[in-house]
This record gives C-alpha cells, structure tokens and sequence, in this order.
C-alpha cells in the first residue's frame, strides 16, 4: 500500500478561489511499490511489444530503462479509490459528522466516499450509493414542515 500522503492547499481567501491538490501519487510521493510496479511495466513491455498485437499499432508505447522511470514518473496515479479524506465521526480530528455535516460550516454537507472512516476491501460504489441515499433521507427529512 502507498505510504505518500496528499494535501489540498487554499489559492486564495476567496469562496470561488480553487483548492491545489497535490495528490502525491508515485510520480512525488514516497513509494515502496515502485520497484514492483517498474517490474510489472518491464514485463508488460516484453509481453506486448514483441506481439502481433504491437505491430499493429503505430500508437504504441513501449518505454525502457530510463524512459521506463519518466514514464513511471510521468504517468502515475492512485492505484487506489480516493476516500476517507474527510473522516466521519465524533473526535476533534473528523470533518462530518453522522449527518453528513461539515463540523464548523453552516449547511455543508458531504455524500461521498471520502466520509468514509476507512477503505473498504471491496469497490466503493455500493458504499458511496448507500451514501447518497442516506443524503437524499437527510435533506428529504430537513425539509419537511
């Protein structure tokens, strides 16, 4: 599992001012995966750029040895679905709480798999749907005279 750790960083004071995220995936992060992922990518080369398969492809790529590295570098992204960033709970640390409110900010609300305590072992789809159903009850229930 990746030990790198993303971080988002305000632009500006503004509410329309974007947030910078710096998701800190192989390419930036520290990551004890990447002699095997640069394993992998050796091996998927030898595999797909010695077949009938990459001949028949003039947009074929097939890095090696430093381009591998660039490659690596250049085109890295999460292996993972990106959730639990904004933890529900109770403690001082957590961002939602059971409602789906963001601790601090008035009519904020999260319905994602962020909130997420921790990554499930499976997809996230099934969780994030339920998410979104337990939302749509909150708001239907917040709204009724």
């Amino acid at each position: 599992m990746p030990k790198s750790q993303g971080s988002p960083r305000l632009t500006g004071p503004g509410p329309y001012d974007h947030v910078q995220i710096e998701a800190n995936t192989v390419a930036f992060g520290r990551y004890e995966g990447r002699p095997s992922l640069r394993q992998t990518l050796s091996r998927g080369r030898q595999y797909n750029c010695t077949s009938t398969l990459y001949k028949t492809r003039s947009d074929a790529k097939c890095p090696e040895g430093s381009c591998l590295e660039n490659f690596i570098r250049d085109g890295a992204t999460t292996f993972h679905h990106q959730t639990c960033t904004a933890k529900m709970g109770c403690d001082a640390m957590l961002v939602v709480n059971a409602r789906l409110q963001v601790y601090g900010i008035q009519n904020v609300r999260i319905a994602d798999g962020s909130i997420m305590p921790r990554v499930t072992t499976g997809n996230t789809i099934a969780p994030c749907v339920i998410i979104g159903e337990r939302a749509s009850e909150l708001l239907q229930n917040d709204h009724k005279v």
